[in-house]
């Protein structure tokens, strides 16, 4: 499958119906994130093209960052499935061969956990920048702060599904409970963004 950015919106919607396994979830997930902190940028962007405010220009070129780097978690999504399912198809006919597909089935299941913990903690960045950046933005476009948000805090919320399920495959230990650990602070903490953002705009 080529990369997702190359595909129309059209089409990668066609894609996400079709009968298949991918793009699914996570991939769907990163690309509304994605046009979020895009809608989070068109503000500040506006906002200082009316008129330019000390630190704005350098908030702006970190949200840009942060933006391409949460693009490239749909392609990695869909990679990380690809790899699993390859690993689960490999075969066990003998004792060699089960635990080699056993082991490459734990490895797949540790990328594919990692992916959306990393995920996640750009979404929750772009947040905090969002945050940052209510009182840089012009009155008239503060509408499109929040909604970047809340598409921000719901690709976050529907890409930490993935670690629900993933986590589970983990073999029992460390690595497993701090996944899980981890996938809840993250959550917790762009909720208190959200509301803090949302206060923030509506008090303006």
């Amino acid at each position: 499958m080529s990369s997702i950015w190359s595909m129309t919106l059209a089409a990668f919607r066609d894609a996400t119906a079709a009968n298949s396994s991918t793009p699914s979830c996570g991939a769907a997930a990163v690309v509304s994130a994605t046009m979020g902190s895009a809608l989070i940028l068109m503000a500040l962007r506006i906002s200082e093209s009316k008129s330019a405010a000390p630190g704005r220009s350098e908030l702006i070129k970190r949200v840009e960052q942060q933006m391409a780097k949460l693009g490239t978690y749909a392609d990695a999504d869909v990679r990380a499935f690809e790899r699993y399912m390859d690993a689960a198809r490999l075969p066990e006919h003998s004792s060699i061969q089960a635990e080699e597909r056993e082991q490459e089935v734990q490895d797949a299941v540790v990328e594919a956990t990692q992916v959306p913990l990393e995920t996640a903690e750009t979404c929750l960045e772009l947040l905090r920048l969002a945050e940052e950046g209510v009182s840089f933005t012009s009155e008239n476009v503060l509408s499109d702060i929040l909604s970047g948000s809340l598409l921000l805090q719901g690709g976050l919320s529907a890409v930490l599904l993935n670690v629900d399920a993933d986590a589970k495959m983990l073999e029992k230990g460390k690595m497993r409970e701090q996944a899980v650990t981890k996938r809840q602070w993250l959550e917790q903490q762009a909720d208190l963004y959200l509301q803090s953002i949302r206060k923030a705009v509506c008090t303006r």
